[in-house]
């Protein structure tokens, strides 16, 4: 079983991601926009929290360096552009598993004066016939 988005909210999010990349001049809030939208989809896209960081971190460093002022304009990173089009690239197929399943081995770890000590158990007996 799986989550996925609705497809206006997918379309909107593409669009914004579109149109903050061909701003010369991108706001702080534009971008703050598109971070909402980007973290409202978190409940439906596997790995979105991979991709949406460094735009955060633009935004703040834009914030601190506009004192607040989210009309000031900002310069994206290299790494905000990657992040941009990856979502507009793959927020459309991008879904998110309800259940992994169950797991197929525990690790445990703990530590101690004597050093760090470690357990690995095997969950299931068989698996897929291995």
């Amino acid at each position: 079983m799986t989550v996925r988005r609705t497809p206006e909210k997918t379309a909107k999010l593409r669009q914004k991601c579109f149109a903050v990349l061909t701003k010369t001049h991108v706001s702080v809030h534009d971008v703050s926009e598109v971070i909402g939208l980007m973290v409202s989809m978190f409940p439906g896209v596997e790995c979105a929290q991979l991709f949406y960081r460094s735009l955060e971190i633009a935004k703040i460093k834009a914030l601190k360096e506009s004192r607040g002022n989210y009309n000031s304009s900002m310069i994206l990173s290299d790494t905000s552009i990657i992040d941009l089009k990856w979502w507009i690239k793959n927020v459309e197929s991008s879904f998110k598993w309800i259940s992994h399943g169950d797991p197929l081995l525990s690790l445990y770890s703990d530590a101690s004066k004597e050093g760090w000590g470690q357990c690995a158990r095997e969950m299931r007996q068989e698996v897929d016939g291995l």
